[in-house]
C-alpha cells in the first residue's frame, strides 16, 4: 500500500498516475489517482509502476508492484483474450469494439508490414476481408473475438475497420486500422458504438418520424444533415452538430476531427456523407437479403396496383406496347 503506480482508469486506453491505497485478497487494487478521481478493485493487469518510481516491496507485502510489471510483460495473448472477454464493453457491441483494440495491439506488436497482416486474413483470390475473416485471423494468434451469430456484435467487429458499411473490409481500410494513431474515444468503433447508439436513441424518440431499425437510422441521419441528399457535408456543420447531442462521457474534440478525417470527402471538400452514412447504418448481410425481398415484394405490389394486373401476365404486353412499357416505368420510378 501506498506505491506509486500508473492505471488505466476506467480500462481506458490512457495511463494516470496515482497511489495504492488498498489491496484486496483476491489481488485486486484501489488507486487513489494525482487528479483526485479513485477507483476500487482494480485489477492488476490495469497497473503498472510508476517511471521512475522506487518499489516499496518492503512496505507493502501484499502488493509486488515489480510482479504487475512481470505479470503485464508475460501475459499471453490467450490470456488476454479471457481479459477481453471477462472485462469487456457493457454491452455485446462494446466488448465487440474492446475486442478490436485488442487486436489491434496484437497486431501492431508483432511488428509485421500492415499490408503483410491484410494479407494473412484474407482468403486467396479475395481482395476484401469479412467478419469470418477476422475470427479466423484472430484466433490463430490466440484471440478469441465474439462468436458468429451475434448480429450487432459482428457489425461492431467490421465496422471497426470497415468505413463503408458493405461489410467488406479492403486493404485500405485493414491499413489505417494497424497504423491508426487515434485511441480511446477516437477509435474508430468506439466513435460506431457511440455514434449508432446516440442516432439510435434518436429515432426509437420519434419513430412516426424516422422509422425503425438501420433504414430509419438512415432515413434520421439524411434529414438531420443532408435533407437534399448531395452527398457531401461541410465538416464544420458534422461538427456543429456532434457538438450539440449529449454524449456521457462527452465526446472529446479528438474524437470529432478523428472522425471528420476519416470519412473526409475525395473531392477534398467536407464528409463523404454518403460512406459515413453507410457506416453507421450497416446491416448482417442477412437482414440486407431480407429488407431487399421486403423492398422488392412492396414495389411489385405497387406497380401491379399502378398497372391493374399481375406483372407475369402483361410480359408479352409490355414488351409488343411502347406506351404499356411507359406506363410500367411510371409505375417504378413515377412521372417525369
Amino acid at each position: 500500500v501506498g506505491a506509486r503506480v500508473e492505471a488505466q482508469f476506467a480500462k481506458a486506453s490512457a495511463w494516470y498516475p496515482g497511489r495504492i491505497t488498498a489491496v484486496h485478497g483476491d489481488g485486486r487494487l484501489d488507486i487513489a489517482y494525482d487528479d483526485g478521481d479513485s477507483e476500487t478493485k482494480v485489477k492488476r493487469r490495469y497497473v503498472r509502476p510508476l517511471a521512475g518510481a522506487a518499489m516499496q516491496a518492503a512496505s507493502q507485502p501484499h502488493v509486488d508492484v515489480a510482479a504487475v510489471a512481470h505479470h503485464q510483460d508475460t501475459e499471453s495473448d490467450g490470456e488476454r483474450v479471457s481479459r477481453v472477454a471477462e472485462d469487456g464493453g457493457a454491452t455485446k457491441v462494446g466488448h465487440a469494439v474492446a475486442s478490436m483494440v485488442e487486436l489491434k495491439g496484437i497486431l501492431r506488436a508483432r511488428g509485421d508490414s500492415p499490408k503483410a497482416l491484410f494479407d494473412s486474413f484474407k482468403k486467396d483470390g479475395r481482395d476484401f476481408v469479412t467478419d469470418t475473416d477476422l475470427r479466423n485471423g484472430a484466433r490463430r494468434l490466440g484471440l478469441d473475438l465474439p462468436p458468429a451469430g451475434d448480429e450487432e456484435s459482428g457489425m461492431a467487429l467490421v465496422a471497426s475497420i470497415d468505413t463503408t458499411g458493405t461489410g467488406q473490409i479492403s486493404e485500405d481500410d485493414f491499413i489505417k486500422f494497424v497504423s491508426s494513431a487515434h485511441e480511446g474515444d477516437a477509435e474508430l468503433g468506439r466513435l460506431w458504438e457511440r455514434l449508432r447508439t446516440s442516432f439510435e436513441g434518436l429515432c426509437h424518440g420519434a419513430p412516426a418520424k424516422y422509422g425503425s431499425g438501420s433504414p430509419g437510422l438512415m432515413d434520421a441521419l439524411w434529414k438531420k444533415y443532408d435533407k437534399q441528399r448531395g452527398g457531401v457535408v461541410d465538416a464544420g456543420r458534422i461538427e456543429k452538430g456532434l457538438g450539440k447531442m449529449t454524449f456521457d462521457p462527452p465526446m472529446s474534440a479528438g474524437a470529432v476531427a478523428a472522425l471528420v478525417e476519416r470519412f473526409h470527402s475525395p473531392s477534398g471538400a467536407g464528409v463523404d456523407y454518403i460512406r459515413l452514412v453507410s457506416w453507421l447504418c450497416a446491416m448482417p448481410a442477412k437482414k440486407v437479403d431480407r429488407v431487399a425481398k421486403q423492398s422488392s415484394k412492396a414495389l411489385r405490389g405497387r406497380v401491379e396496383a399502378s398497372l391493374g394486373a399481375p406483372l407475369a401476365s402483361l410480359t408479352g404486353e409490355i414488351a409488343a406496347d411502347a406506351g404499356r412499357a411507359q406506363q410500367l416505368l411510371e409505375a417504378v420510378v413515377g412521372s417525369p
